[in-house]
Protein backbone atom coordinates (compact mmCIF):
# COMPACT_ATOMS: atom_id res chain seq x y z
CA UNK A 1 0.00 0.00 0.00
CA UNK A 2 1.33 3.52 -1.01
CA UNK A 3 2.23 5.59 2.41
CA UNK A 4 0.13 8.14 2.03
CA UNK A 5 -3.19 5.79 1.03
CA UNK A 6 -2.11 3.70 4.27
CA UNK A 7 -2.14 7.71 6.24
CA UNK A 8 -5.85 8.32 4.71
CA UNK A 9 -7.39 5.23 5.31
CA UNK A 10 -5.77 4.87 9.17
CA UNK A 11 -5.23 8.37 10.59
CA UNK A 12 -8.32 8.88 12.55
CA UNK A 13 -9.41 6.52 15.47
CA UNK A 14 -12.53 5.14 14.59
CA UNK A 15 -15.72 6.28 16.12
CA UNK A 16 -18.98 4.65 17.14
CA UNK A 17 -20.66 3.93 14.23
CA UNK A 18 -24.78 4.66 14.50
CA UNK A 19 -26.07 1.93 12.56
CA UNK A 20 -25.53 -1.88 12.69
CA UNK A 21 -24.83 -1.76 9.12
CA UNK A 22 -23.75 1.97 8.73
CA UNK A 23 -19.98 0.06 7.61
CA UNK A 24 -21.22 -2.01 4.97
CA UNK A 25 -20.90 -0.15 1.89
CA UNK A 26 -22.24 -2.82 -0.78
CA UNK A 27 -23.92 -1.37 -3.66
CA UNK A 28 -22.90 2.12 -3.68
CA UNK A 29 -22.92 4.06 -6.59
CA UNK A 30 -21.15 7.85 -8.05
CA UNK A 31 -24.10 9.90 -9.34
CA UNK A 32 -22.23 13.05 -11.81
CA UNK A 33 -24.65 15.40 -11.04
CA UNK A 34 -25.23 19.25 -11.95
CA UNK A 35 -25.66 22.28 -10.10
CA UNK A 36 -27.13 25.41 -12.55
CA UNK A 37 -27.84 27.83 -9.21
CA UNK A 38 -24.55 27.39 -8.30
CA UNK A 39 -21.81 29.84 -8.98
CA UNK A 40 -18.02 29.28 -8.43
CA UNK A 41 -16.00 31.57 -6.53
CA UNK A 42 -12.66 31.69 -5.72
CA UNK A 43 -13.35 31.58 -1.96
CA UNK A 44 -15.28 28.34 -0.92
CA UNK A 45 -18.53 29.30 0.78
CA UNK A 46 -18.61 28.82 4.66
CA UNK A 47 -19.19 25.05 5.36
CA UNK A 48 -17.58 23.76 1.77
CA UNK A 49 -19.21 23.38 -1.62
CA UNK A 50 -20.62 19.75 -0.35
CA UNK A 51 -23.04 21.48 1.88
CA UNK A 52 -23.50 24.86 -0.70
CA UNK A 53 -25.26 22.27 -2.84
CA UNK A 54 -27.26 20.60 -0.30
CA UNK A 55 -28.62 24.24 0.66
CA UNK A 56 -29.35 24.79 -2.98
CA UNK A 57 -32.16 24.51 -4.89
CA UNK A 58 -30.03 21.58 -7.10
CA UNK A 59 -30.34 19.94 -3.28
CA UNK A 60 -29.80 16.13 -3.78
CA UNK A 61 -31.54 13.82 -1.50
CA UNK A 62 -32.67 11.16 -4.16
CA UNK A 63 -32.13 9.48 -7.41
CA UNK A 64 -35.15 11.32 -8.85
CA UNK A 65 -32.60 14.59 -8.06
CA UNK A 66 -30.03 14.02 -9.95
CA UNK A 67 -29.47 16.07 -12.94
CA UNK A 68 -26.40 14.02 -15.22
CA UNK A 69 -26.78 16.78 -18.45
CA UNK A 70 -25.69 20.32 -19.32
CA UNK A 71 -27.67 21.61 -22.27
CA UNK A 72 -26.62 25.19 -22.34
CA UNK A 73 -23.30 26.10 -24.15
CA UNK A 74 -20.31 28.49 -24.00
CA UNK A 75 -20.92 28.69 -19.78
CA UNK A 76 -18.95 28.03 -16.41
CA UNK A 77 -20.64 25.39 -14.95
CA UNK A 78 -20.54 23.35 -11.18
CA UNK A 79 -20.89 19.72 -11.00
CA UNK A 80 -20.43 17.17 -7.93
CA UNK A 81 -19.90 14.05 -7.58
CA UNK A 82 -22.19 12.46 -4.90
CA UNK A 83 -22.12 9.17 -3.29
CA UNK A 84 -25.13 6.84 -2.76
CA UNK A 85 -26.56 3.87 -1.33
CA UNK A 86 -29.84 2.44 -0.12
CA UNK A 87 -29.84 3.86 3.60
CA UNK A 88 -27.68 6.40 5.54
CA UNK A 89 -23.37 5.37 5.89
CA UNK A 90 -20.54 5.85 7.41
CA UNK A 91 -17.27 5.79 5.27
CA UNK A 92 -13.24 7.23 5.65
CA UNK A 93 -11.79 7.35 2.24
CA UNK A 94 -13.42 7.43 -1.43
CA UNK A 95 -11.45 6.55 -4.76
CA UNK A 96 -12.52 7.02 -7.97
CA UNK A 97 -11.14 8.42 -11.28
CA UNK A 98 -12.79 9.58 -14.30
CA UNK A 99 -12.41 7.45 -17.51
CA UNK A 100 -12.55 10.30 -20.43
CA UNK A 101 -14.50 13.50 -21.83
CA UNK A 102 -14.20 15.59 -24.85
CA UNK A 103 -11.30 17.98 -24.29
CA UNK A 104 -12.83 19.91 -27.25
CA UNK A 105 -16.26 20.13 -25.65
CA UNK A 106 -15.18 20.84 -21.92
CA UNK A 107 -12.27 22.36 -19.59
CA UNK A 108 -11.65 21.78 -16.41
CA UNK A 109 -10.59 25.26 -14.19
CA UNK A 110 -11.08 24.11 -10.51
CA UNK A 111 -11.89 21.27 -8.67
CA UNK A 112 -11.40 19.54 -5.12
CA UNK A 113 -13.08 17.16 -2.17
CA UNK A 114 -16.30 18.42 -0.49
CA UNK A 115 -14.99 17.50 3.36
CA UNK A 116 -17.63 17.29 5.98
CA UNK A 117 -17.93 20.77 7.58
CA UNK A 118 -15.30 22.10 4.87
CA UNK A 119 -12.46 20.75 7.31
CA UNK A 120 -9.28 19.80 5.21
CA UNK A 121 -8.44 16.02 4.15
CA UNK A 122 -5.27 14.34 2.23
CA UNK A 123 -5.75 13.91 -1.55
CA UNK A 124 -3.86 11.37 -3.89
CA UNK A 125 -4.10 12.57 -7.64
CA UNK A 126 -2.83 9.81 -10.18
CA UNK A 127 -2.67 11.25 -13.71
CA UNK A 128 -3.26 14.84 -13.39
CA UNK A 129 -6.34 14.51 -12.45
CA UNK A 130 -8.89 15.94 -13.13
CA UNK A 131 -7.45 17.17 -16.70
CA UNK A 132 -5.96 13.49 -17.69
CA UNK A 133 -2.92 13.04 -19.63
CA UNK A 134 -3.27 14.09 -22.09
CA UNK A 135 -6.28 16.50 -21.56
CA UNK A 136 -9.25 14.13 -22.12
CA UNK A 137 -7.60 11.04 -20.95
CA UNK A 138 -7.99 8.81 -17.87
CA UNK A 139 -7.25 9.97 -14.10
CA UNK A 140 -8.06 9.31 -10.88
CA UNK A 141 -7.93 10.49 -6.95
CA UNK A 142 -7.70 8.72 -3.63
CA UNK A 143 -9.07 11.26 -0.73
CA UNK A 144 -10.07 11.47 2.56
CA UNK A 145 -11.19 14.14 5.59
CA UNK A 146 -8.40 14.05 8.39
CA UNK A 147 -10.04 14.43 11.25
CA UNK A 148 -13.31 12.82 10.67
CA UNK A 149 -15.47 10.86 8.15
CA UNK A 150 -18.51 11.42 5.90
CA UNK A 151 -21.56 10.27 7.07
CA UNK A 152 -25.41 9.99 5.55
CA UNK A 153 -26.78 9.43 2.19
CA UNK A 154 -26.58 10.67 -1.10
CA UNK A 155 -23.29 12.66 0.15
CA UNK A 156 -21.47 15.12 -2.02
CA UNK A 157 -17.65 14.04 -2.19
CA UNK A 158 -16.13 16.01 -4.80
CA UNK A 159 -17.10 19.59 -6.70
CA UNK A 160 -15.69 20.14 -10.60
CA UNK A 161 -15.78 23.91 -12.12
CA UNK A 162 -15.09 24.23 -15.97
CA UNK A 163 -16.30 25.70 -19.17
CA UNK A 164 -18.79 23.86 -21.48
CA UNK A 165 -17.75 25.35 -25.30
CA UNK A 166 -19.85 24.49 -28.31
CA UNK A 167 -20.67 21.44 -30.21
CA UNK A 168 -18.15 21.11 -32.98
CA UNK A 169 -14.56 19.04 -33.18
CA UNK A 170 -16.22 16.68 -30.80
CA UNK A 171 -14.05 13.83 -29.88
CA UNK A 172 -14.85 10.17 -29.40
CA UNK A 173 -14.50 8.84 -25.56
CA UNK A 174 -15.19 5.46 -23.91
CA UNK A 175 -18.76 6.40 -22.68
CA UNK A 176 -19.86 8.48 -25.67
CA UNK A 177 -18.86 11.50 -27.99
CA UNK A 178 -20.34 14.30 -25.24
CA UNK A 179 -19.79 12.63 -21.59
CA UNK A 180 -17.61 13.26 -18.82
CA UNK A 181 -17.68 9.56 -17.41
CA UNK A 182 -16.83 8.29 -13.82
CA UNK A 183 -14.89 5.10 -13.57
CA UNK A 184 -12.17 3.79 -11.67
CA UNK A 185 -8.53 4.95 -10.92
CA UNK A 186 -6.49 4.02 -13.34
CA UNK A 187 -3.48 3.38 -11.20
CA UNK A 188 -5.13 1.18 -8.79
CA UNK A 189 -8.30 0.10 -10.99
CA UNK A 190 -10.99 0.39 -7.71
CA UNK A 191 -13.38 2.98 -7.56
CA UNK A 192 -15.36 2.85 -4.35
CA UNK A 193 -14.93 3.18 -0.71
CA UNK A 194 -13.25 2.48 2.64
CA UNK A 195 -15.23 2.21 5.84
CA UNK A 196 -14.03 3.23 9.56
CA UNK A 197 -12.97 -0.03 10.55
CA UNK A 198 -9.41 -0.59 11.11
CA UNK A 199 -7.77 -2.38 9.45
CA UNK A 200 -10.45 -0.74 6.88
CA UNK A 201 -12.75 -2.77 4.26
CA UNK A 202 -12.46 -2.32 0.44
CA UNK A 203 -15.90 -1.58 -1.25
CA UNK A 204 -16.06 -1.71 -4.96
CA UNK A 205 -19.05 0.73 -6.30
CA UNK A 206 -21.60 -1.10 -8.22
CA UNK A 207 -22.42 1.93 -11.18
CA UNK A 208 -20.53 5.00 -12.11
CA UNK A 209 -22.74 7.82 -13.43
CA UNK A 210 -21.66 10.30 -16.30
CA UNK A 211 -22.28 14.34 -16.72
CA UNK A 212 -23.72 14.42 -20.32
CA UNK A 213 -22.62 17.62 -22.35
CA UNK A 214 -25.82 18.43 -24.95
CA UNK A 215 -26.83 14.42 -24.46
CA UNK A 216 -28.05 12.48 -21.21
CA UNK A 217 -25.18 11.29 -19.10
CA UNK A 218 -25.12 7.83 -17.25
CA UNK A 219 -27.60 7.17 -15.16
CA UNK A 220 -27.07 5.69 -11.41
CA UNK A 221 -29.01 4.47 -8.47
CA UNK A 222 -28.80 2.27 -5.58
CA UNK A 223 -30.22 -0.67 -6.28
CA UNK A 224 -33.27 -2.23 -3.93
CA UNK A 225 -31.92 -3.92 -0.91
CA UNK A 226 -32.24 -7.78 -0.62
CA UNK A 227 -32.62 -9.66 2.69
CA UNK A 228 -33.25 -13.26 2.84
CA UNK A 229 -32.73 -15.99 5.12
CA UNK A 230 -29.14 -16.28 6.74
CA UNK A 231 -28.93 -19.51 8.12
CA UNK A 232 -25.90 -20.10 10.96
CA UNK A 233 -24.37 -23.80 11.87
CA UNK A 234 -26.09 -23.97 14.91
CA UNK A 235 -29.71 -23.72 13.32
CA UNK A 236 -30.13 -20.29 13.89
CA UNK A 237 -31.89 -17.47 11.25
CA UNK A 238 -31.94 -13.70 10.95
CA UNK A 239 -33.29 -11.56 7.29
CA UNK A 240 -29.57 -9.80 6.39
CA UNK A 241 -28.33 -8.65 3.42
CA UNK A 242 -26.08 -11.06 1.22
CA UNK A 243 -22.92 -9.38 2.35
CA UNK A 244 -23.68 -8.92 5.91
CA UNK A 245 -24.76 -12.32 6.06
CA UNK A 246 -21.21 -13.82 4.71
CA UNK A 247 -19.48 -11.41 7.22
CA UNK A 248 -21.47 -13.13 10.02
CA UNK A 249 -20.30 -16.56 8.91
CA UNK A 250 -23.93 -17.89 7.40
CA UNK A 251 -25.17 -18.95 4.43
CA UNK A 252 -27.41 -16.80 2.43
CA UNK A 253 -31.01 -18.55 1.52
CA UNK A 254 -33.21 -16.94 -1.15
CA UNK A 255 -35.78 -17.29 1.79
CA UNK A 256 -37.56 -14.25 2.82
CA UNK A 257 -38.73 -15.08 6.43
CA UNK A 258 -37.59 -16.86 9.30
CA UNK A 259 -40.51 -17.82 10.25
CA UNK A 260 -40.68 -20.66 10.30
CA UNK A 261 -37.19 -21.45 10.16
CA UNK A 262 -36.00 -22.77 6.66
CA UNK A 263 -32.24 -23.50 8.40
CA UNK A 264 -31.60 -26.97 8.34
CA UNK A 265 -31.08 -27.87 12.02
CA UNK A 266 -27.50 -29.40 13.54
CA UNK A 267 -27.55 -32.89 14.83
CA UNK A 268 -29.23 -32.68 18.69
CA UNK A 269 -28.69 -35.44 21.38
CA UNK A 270 -32.45 -37.00 21.93
CA UNK A 271 -33.17 -39.65 24.44
CA UNK A 272 -31.55 -43.39 23.65
CA UNK A 273 -33.08 -46.29 25.35
CA UNK A 274 -30.74 -49.37 26.32
CA UNK A 275 -32.08 -52.87 27.12
CA UNK A 276 -31.56 -52.84 30.74
CA UNK A 277 -34.26 -49.85 30.90
CA UNK A 278 -31.45 -46.94 31.43
CA UNK A 279 -32.07 -43.81 29.90
CA UNK A 280 -29.27 -41.41 28.21
CA UNK A 281 -29.47 -38.27 25.99
CA UNK A 282 -27.01 -38.79 23.21
CA UNK A 283 -26.55 -38.44 19.42
CA UNK A 284 -28.23 -40.92 17.08
CA UNK A 285 -25.08 -42.77 15.80
CA UNK A 286 -23.59 -42.68 19.57
CA UNK A 287 -26.76 -44.88 20.37
CA UNK A 288 -26.72 -47.20 17.82
CA UNK A 289 -23.11 -47.62 18.20
CA UNK A 290 -23.87 -48.84 21.90
CA UNK A 291 -26.42 -50.76 21.19
CA UNK A 292 -29.45 -48.92 22.22
CA UNK A 293 -32.60 -47.77 20.22
CA UNK A 294 -32.88 -43.57 19.89
CA UNK A 295 -36.24 -41.99 20.78
CA UNK A 296 -36.22 -38.50 19.65
CA UNK A 297 -39.80 -38.12 20.09
CA UNK A 298 -39.50 -38.10 24.14
CA UNK A 299 -38.56 -34.93 25.80
CA UNK A 300 -36.05 -36.26 28.20
CA UNK A 301 -34.55 -38.69 30.70
CA UNK A 302 -36.41 -37.40 33.78
CA UNK A 303 -38.83 -39.14 34.00
CA UNK A 304 -37.72 -41.99 32.41
CA UNK A 305 -39.24 -43.15 29.58
CA UNK A 306 -37.51 -46.31 28.67
CA UNK A 307 -39.45 -49.46 28.83
CA UNK A 308 -38.03 -51.45 32.23
CA UNK A 309 -36.07 -54.73 31.13
CA UNK A 310 -37.82 -58.00 31.10
CA UNK A 311 -36.57 -61.04 31.56
CA UNK A 312 -37.73 -64.89 32.88
CA UNK A 313 -39.86 -64.95 35.48
CA UNK A 314 -40.55 -68.51 37.34
CA UNK A 315 -44.20 -69.41 38.61
CA UNK A 316 -44.63 -72.41 40.67
CA UNK A 317 -43.97 -74.88 43.20
CA UNK A 318 -43.03 -78.22 43.97
CA UNK A 319 -43.42 -79.96 40.04
CA UNK A 320 -45.04 -77.33 38.53
CA UNK A 321 -43.40 -74.48 36.83
CA UNK A 322 -44.14 -71.89 34.74
CA UNK A 323 -42.19 -69.59 32.50
CA UNK A 324 -43.16 -66.02 31.50
CA UNK A 325 -40.83 -63.33 29.95
CA UNK A 326 -41.60 -60.13 32.02
CA UNK A 327 -40.61 -57.08 33.87
CA UNK A 328 -39.45 -57.39 37.61
CA UNK A 329 -42.50 -55.35 38.24
CA UNK A 330 -44.65 -57.66 36.47
CA UNK A 331 -43.22 -60.61 37.86
CA UNK A 332 -43.94 -60.33 41.47
CA UNK A 333 -47.37 -59.09 40.53
CA UNK A 334 -47.54 -62.88 39.03
CA UNK A 335 -46.40 -64.19 42.13
CA UNK A 336 -43.46 -65.25 40.55
CA UNK A 337 -40.57 -67.04 42.79
CA UNK A 338 -37.50 -65.52 40.98
CA UNK A 339 -36.91 -63.09 38.49
CA UNK A 340 -33.71 -63.59 35.88
CA UNK A 341 -32.89 -60.03 33.84
CA UNK A 342 -31.73 -59.80 30.07
CA UNK A 343 -32.64 -64.17 30.55
CA UNK A 344 -35.17 -65.67 28.82
CA UNK A 345 -37.73 -68.46 28.41
CA UNK A 346 -36.49 -69.69 25.00
CA UNK A 347 -34.55 -71.21 24.34
CA UNK A 348 -32.93 -72.14 27.69
CA UNK A 349 -36.00 -72.03 30.30
CA UNK A 350 -34.00 -71.35 33.60
CA UNK A 351 -37.22 -72.45 36.07
CA UNK A 352 -36.64 -75.00 38.56
CA UNK A 353 -37.63 -78.94 36.33
CA UNK A 354 -40.33 -80.71 38.99
CA UNK A 355 -38.98 -83.99 40.77
CA UNK A 356 -40.31 -87.35 42.19
CA UNK A 357 -39.47 -90.01 44.08
CA UNK A 358 -39.39 -93.76 41.92
CA UNK A 359 -37.32 -96.62 41.62
CA UNK A 360 -35.34 -98.06 38.58
CA UNK A 361 -38.20 -100.69 37.61
CA UNK A 362 -40.59 -97.77 36.92
CA UNK A 363 -38.18 -96.21 35.14
CA UNK A 364 -37.23 -99.49 32.89
CA UNK A 365 -40.40 -99.36 32.20
CA UNK A 366 -41.21 -96.62 30.94
CA UNK A 367 -38.92 -97.11 28.05
CA UNK A 368 -39.87 -100.69 27.16
CA UNK A 369 -41.58 -101.50 23.96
Amino acid sequence: MKPLLALLLMHAVVVAMPGATSWDLCDGVFIAHHAPSLEYTDVPPEGGWGEALQNSADAIHGCEDQNNRIDVMGIYAMWFVVCAWHEDKMWRTTEFGITGYPADLWVFEDSGPCYPGGIGGLEIYTANFPHGDPPGGPSGVIFGPEASEWSGNFVPVWYFNGYAYGTSGVTPTMSGSGQIALGVDPSTDFGGWYNCEIPPWEFAAGCFGALGLNEDGAYCCPPPVEMYACCYEDGACEVLTEFMCQYTGGTWHFVTTCYPNPCPQPPTEQVCCFDNGSCQLLFEDDCETLGGTWHPEEPGCDPNPCPPPVGACCVGEGMEWDCYDTTEEECWELGGDAWFEGIYCEPCNPCPVGTRETTWGSIKAMYRD
